[in-house]
């Protein structure tokens, strides 16, 4: 089967609008959508809030939607313009024929029928496909080859040759059904906790978008759960041992100490003690003020450490893990007891 054809420059600007914004599109929403949920939240130190989450994430999936998308197409636009001026004063014509074992494209002059022909085996093609104006071959280390739909004497026939061009190429890296079936086993990934989650996802992808393969989304989807699952089991495990808690009660002591100074630092500077923790500037200071044996609270907001003014002096110290104040497991900052007049913080 052959077919000849001249493509204009608007054919090939079909093209770069084809595979900017519709080839792939679902991969690249659900990639970006991830990835930008994953970092809108990855303020580390930062109480977690709702709407703030949602505004970093739109904002990070807004921009790499647009760069992956009008910021390639335009980019092609640019790498291409020369050619695509050459295409519109003299746009050669081009022969097509599809054999057996590849492609064979031809040049077409009138003086000189045999002149730039040259063959590819279906090996050397990258990928094929077609958009609703032109039919494409993509080749690994090559030109572009697009053939406007109008070349052809119907849409089946322009069907057809897309057909044998997927046919040819499935030749050679075997069918979409054997290339899931190959990588079934890299599901054993998934048993290694958070490369399991990439192995996952990419796995995950190839099986919706890629191969339609409900075994290997299945096994994409295993091998993120197993990840989330062995995390929440660690975690669990981890929060209740006799380390976590003290490692936990070391880091708030530490963390007490500094907001102390920062307090007595803050009458120094104002002559009066601060009416909450948030006026001693924390991030100026480079300095937290959250309690970590209290990271979440029922409303999912992060907890600070407990703080209270009392006229000239003020109670400042972690309610422990039990959450309430003034009970036998607060910490309070270290200070020598002979200091105790000098500052205004008190101590049980």
């Amino acid at each position: 089967m052959e077919v000849k054809f001249r493509p204009a420059a608007e054919d090939y600007r079909s093209f770069y609008r084809y595979h900017s914004f519709s080839r792939n599109l679902g991969l690249k929403i659900a990639v970006i959508a991830l990835f930008s949920s994953w970092v809108g939240g990855g303020y580390v130190g930062r109480p977690f809030s709702l709407g703030p989450y949602l505004l970093d994430s739109l904002a990070i999936c807004g921009i790499l939607l647009f760069s992956s998308t009008v910021g390639a197409y335009l980019v092609a636009l640019i790498r291409t313009r020369k050619s695509l001026k050459q295409l519109e004063a003299a746009a050669p014509h081009w022969r097509i024929e599809l054999t057996g074992d590849g492609i064979l494209v031809q040049r077409v002059v009138e003086s000189e029928p045999e002149k730039e022909k040259k063959f590819w085996r279906w090996g050397a093609i990258k990928y094929t496909g077609a958009s609703s104006k032109c039919v494409f071959i993509v080749l690994k280390q090559g030109p572009v080859f697009v053939i406007p739909k109008s070349a052809f004497h119907s849409a089946e026939l322009a069907d057809h040759f897309v057909f044998i061009l997927e046919a040819g190429t499935e030749k050679v890296q075997g069918r979409k059904s054997d290339r899931a079936k190959k990588l079934y086993l890299w599901g054993l990934l998934g048993l290694i906790p958070n490369v399991g989650v990439i192995a996952g996802l990419i796995l995950l992808f190839k099986g919706i978008f890629q191969f339609r393969d409900k075994i290997l989304i299945v096994i994409g989807a295993a091998d993120i759960l197993f990840t989330v699952l062995f995390w929440w089991i660690f975690t669990s495990a981890l929060s209740t041992s006799g380390a976590f808690k003290s490692l936990n009660a070391g880091m708030a002591r530490t963390e007490l100490n500094t907001v102390f100074r920062c307090v007595e630092f803050y009458k120094v500077e104002h002559g009066v003690y601060p009416d909450s923790l948030q006026q001693i500037d924390p991030q100026r200071n480079g300095v937290s003020i959250f309690d970590p044996l209290q990271p979440w609270g029922a409303d999912h907001q992060v907890r600070y450490f407990y703080y209270q003014k009392v006229g000239e002096k003020y109670w400042l110290f972690s309610v422990g893990l039990d959450g309430k104040p003034f009970t036998s497991d607060d910490i309070f900052p270290v200070m020598n007891p002979a200091d105790t007049g000098k500052f205004g913080l008190m101590i049980k």
